[in-house]
């Protein structure tokens, strides 16, 4: 991740609009399940915690982060959270069956060897476990932001659709995300691959007034109500909620 983006992001996580809708999304799903407050959850990439922040708040007493940036994790350390580790997501140094979530967002597109990475993060789940992983959709959508911060890839649905299936797990939904802003934004990206310098639009992707970030907010509460009972065709990220199964690991299909 480019350094100044890392810092601005940890700064600004709290109360940015993508990151408070992002968590907004994320906790609503997970609400679904009816989870016992006893499971074990893994946060990946938690950056300075406040998704595990809000999961505590929730009641959920077995919370774990990993992240691989040393300065995330001793954000993480100073607010008082535990069960939090400096870790490669590519490279988890978890026992078998440990979790019974797992939540990654905006990670798997930083992983070189995503199909591999899907097959350890499936190992380190319970049986039945379940995996919520947001990506970055369209790569028709391919910009600065994805170079600044080290993508190897957007996806399609169906590229990910594949890759969950021969990595050992059934798909129980899926949708895209962030549908009411995919025009203006998408307007944004293709104009700043004319105009926009990567020095510029690295530094400046946060600053924008404080109306309208805590409009931007009010828009995405309203689509994660629709989105929590409806699939969305088309947006700019995409999740999908997956249990580990048993059995063979298949081959991909044409997407």
């Amino acid at each position: 991740m480019d350094k100044l983006w890392e810092q601005n992001y940890y700064r600004l996580e709290g109360y940015y609009w993508w990151s408070v809708a992002r968590r907004g999304i994320i906790l609503s799903l997970i609400s679904k399940f009816n989870l016992s407050k006893e499971v074990h959850i893994l946060d990946i990439g938690c950056s300075a915690g406040c998704l595990i922040q809000e999961l505590i708040k929730k009641g959920f007493k077995n919370v774990y982060g990993i992240d691989i940036s040393e300065q995330s994790i001793a954000h993480c350390k100073k607010m008082g959270l535990k069960n939090i580790e400096i870790m490669d997501a590519s490279d988890m140094r978890f026992k078998n069956n440990t979790f019974d979530v797992i939540i990654s967002s905006d990670n798997l597109e930083h992983l070189k060897n995503d199909q591999e990475v899907l097959r350890d993060w499936n190992r380190v789940l319970k049986p039945n476990g379940i995996l919520l992983v947001f990506v970055p959709a369209c790569k028709s959508l391919w910009s600065i932001h994805d170079i600044a911060n080290y993508h190897f890839r957007r996806y399609s649905k169906a590229e990910l659709f594949n890759k969950l299936l021969c990595a050992n797990y059934t798909i129980e939904r899926s949708s895209y995300w962030n549908f009411i802003l995919f025009v203006p934004i998408g307007m944004s990206i293709l104009l700043s691959k004319l105009f926009v310098k990567k020095s510029v639009y690295s530094n400046k992707i946060f600053s924008i007034p404080v109306w309208l970030n805590n409009l931007l907010i009010k828009v995405m509460r309203i689509e994660n109500k629709l989105i929590e009972a409806n699939s969305i065709p088309f947006g700019i990220s995409i999740f999908f909620i997956a249990r580990k199964r048993n059995g063979i690991i298949t081959t991909l299909q044409d997407n």
